[in-house]
């Protein structure tokens, strides 16, 4: 038998479908916990390495005084445990009243871990078979509605990329320069997936109003991204690649079919984004995320040297009287790393429809010269 001593308790909270139950909803929860007695000592080093990572941010307070908090704020860090843990899932047993604290309650225990998917990743149903979450929304249509439907679900592509392409209309107000435009912007859009910013970590660990712990992208991935970004969501006549994008897509995409409201309701909720305010991890902040991407863009003269808006200049200087340098940065990248995430709704959507359009219906094409931030590309 393998001696559990000093070794940590390994709990695994997982969600289930369950058909049988009458109602399935919320989902139930059962906690299993990892079992030493039927691991190998390999099992169990690839499990411990997996579940208990130590983090080495942010340090610890020294000297602390009355009155100070460590607290983290974090975007873009992954903290998930890593999905090879799933080999593992057979070494855990399921626990009936673990949530009753029964189960741990005299037990010597010294370190606790957990598994920890990122969310709504992992489900199973009712016979411990892994079940996506699109699956289940199927199924739950597929009892009302037939077997042959399909759910469509919010924030989970997968779920409108499966439709058959849009047939579309008004051929004769399509152009070359728009098939272009879409072209940039998926371009635009895989250079910011694939940069190093969209990969770094974004930390910061505010404690009083003088000491701030932050891990932010470096100076250079930031730059690297801005122009790309600004390009985006600017509401210049000669930018706001996103609304055009969408705007082109809605003008051929027929009304009834699915991905015209999928589209039509990312765009909004970018817009919402920029015309909001910011809530995290600043409070109580005076302008909003548009207003907060221009006093970057202009008020620090990242873009132009001089602005010809004094509004940009103000509230830059708004932002940083008012909170910590990182605390202001660490927004910043917030707002555009929202931005990103609704934009990654629709790219694969509209690529799959206009592509259709282009390769299999014959309209104009996009020219092959390279433009964005391709032009680097040699």
């Amino acid at each position: 038998m393998v001696s559990t001593t000093n070794k940590p308790h390994i709990s695994w909270l997982i969600l289930v479908y369950d058909r049988i139950a009458e109602e399935r909803f919320p989902f139930k929860r059962k906690w299993y916990v990892f079992s030493y007695e039927r691991a190998s000592e390999e099992e169990i080093k690839q499990v411990i390495s997996l579940c208990c990572k130590e983090n080495d941010f942010p340090p610890p307070i020294k000297s602390p005084k009355i009155g100070d908090v460590q607290e983290t704020f974090s975007v873009g860090v992954n903290h998930d445990t890593d999905r090879r843990i799933l080999k593992y899932r057979h070494l855990f047993d399921f626990i009936s009243d673990y949530e009753d604290g029964h189960y741990y309650k005299d037990k010597q225990i010294h370190r606790f871990c957990s598994v920890s998917l990122a969310p709504e990743t992992y489900f199973e149903d009712e016979n411990e078979t892994p079940i996506s979450l699109l699956q289940i929304f199927d199924e739950e249509l597929q009892r009302r509605n037939g077997k042959h439907s399909l759910a469509i679900v919010k924030d989970i592509p997968e779920s409108i990329i499966r439709f058959s392409p849009s047939i579309p209309i008004r051929k004769e107000l399509w152009e070359n320069s728009d098939a272009d435009i879409f072209a940039l912007f998926f371009k635009q859009f895989s250079f910011i997936r694939k940069s190093r910013w969209i990969i770094s970590p974004c930390q910061i660990s505010p404690i009083s109003k003088d000491i701030c712990h932050a891990r932010l992208p470096i100076q250079e991935d930031c730059m690297a991204v801005i122009l790309p970004f600004r390009q985006m969501y600017s509401n210049n006549d000669n930018d706001n690649l996103f609304n055009k994008v969408c705007n082109l897509y809605k003008r051929h995409c027929p009304k009834d079919h699915p991905t015209y409201s999928w589209v039509g309701d990312y765009q909004k909720d970018f817009n919402n984004t920029l015309n909001g305010f910011p809530n995290f991890p600043i409070q109580n902040c005076g302008i909003n995320n548009r207003r907060y991407l221009n006093a970057f863009a202009y008020g620090a003269k990242v873009v132009h040297v001089k602005s010809n808006e004094k509004e940009p200049v103000h509230d830059f200087e708004y932002l940083l009287e008012n909170f910590q340098q990182e605390m202001v940065i660490m927004q910043y990248h917030v707002i555009l790393r929202n931005l990103m995430s609704t934009m990654s709704m629709v790219v694969d959507v509209l690529q799959k429809n206009v592509g259709h359009w282009i390769n299999n219906l014959g309209w104009s094409g996009w020219d092959d010269k390279f433009s964005g931030s391709e032009i680097f590309n040699c």
